[in-house]
């Protein structure tokens, strides 16, 4: 890419991230003051839609980065950590045959042997080892045997999401991979996996091979990947006599 060629993609993706910005504010806090827009102009603005509101505003951080999110959905059991410690060749995030991923977990470039774990309204985050969050966050006994009786748990209900540094080349180009809990485990955790879907560029979307788009996965398509959302979504079929299979749209 030559000079110019960069610099014209470089302008437009500012623009692009300063549109991103405006509707953020007019759409977030409610505010007595006019603002001044980036784009031009000063409004009084905020219609009090906050997650919307971050999730733009993280998206035009993510923009002017050149970082590229990918999430990994599906219900629970699917393989979904499996399918990403494949992908990174090694077993960075926790998997067995059992629910394991108990919050949302991105995966970053980096060197470092600790994990991050981000609390709600909390800038700094909590440090551990790896081996001390595989323990603490994964889904224990008792947490299981709440979410079969009661449908959730609040364990986790202060957590918003942890971040695991890896080495992998796909990291190291500004790819973040994103690990969600299984959908329909718990509606408090459902809805976080659907704010960082705001978030993403792409999507890849674990299915079972012996039960392909139950009833469940049908009604989340429809109402958070249909028409006039993101294009870029991959589905995995997993369990198909020990293989893979892959399809995109």
């Amino acid at each position: 890419m030559n000079t110019g060629t960069y610099s014209s993609a470089k302008g437009k993706s500012d623009e692009m991230a300063a549109i991103l910005r405006d509707i953020s504010l007019l759409i977030g806090q409610e505010r007595d003051v006019s603002v001044n827009l980036e784009t031009g102009g000063a409004v009084v603005c905020g219609l009090g839609f906050m997650s919307n509101a971050h999730s733009l505003s993280v998206r035009a951080q993510d923009i002017q980065q050149g970082i590229f999110k990918i999430i990994v959905l599906g219900e629970f059991k699917h393989g979904k950590s499996t399918l990403l410690n494949s992908m990174l060749g090694g077993r960075v995030l926790a998997a067995r045959a059992t629910p394991c991923t108990a919050i949302v977990t991105m995966l970053v470039y980096g060197d470092s042997n600790n994990v991050s774990v981000y609390k709600n309204g909390n800038e700094i985050p909590q440090v551990m080892s790896l081996d001390a969050f595989n323990t603490e966050y994964q889904l224990t006994k008792e947490d299981q045997e709440k979410l079969n009786e009661q449908g959730f748990t609040y364990r986790f209900q202060d957590i918003d999401y942890a971040q695991i540094a890896c080495q992998h080349s796909l990291c190291a180009n500004g790819v973040r991979l994103i690990d969600s809990p299984g959908l329909k485990e718990s509606n408090s955790r459902t809805k976080i996996t659907t704010r960082f879907l705001r978030q993403a560029q792409a999507i890849i979307f674990v299915l079972n091979a012996t039960q392909i788009i139950s009833e469940d996965e049908r009604q989340f398509i429809k109402e958070n990947l249909g028409k006039g959302r993101l294009t870029n979504i991959f589905f995995v079929i997993n369990k198909i006599n020990g293989s893979i299979g892959v399809s995109g749209r």
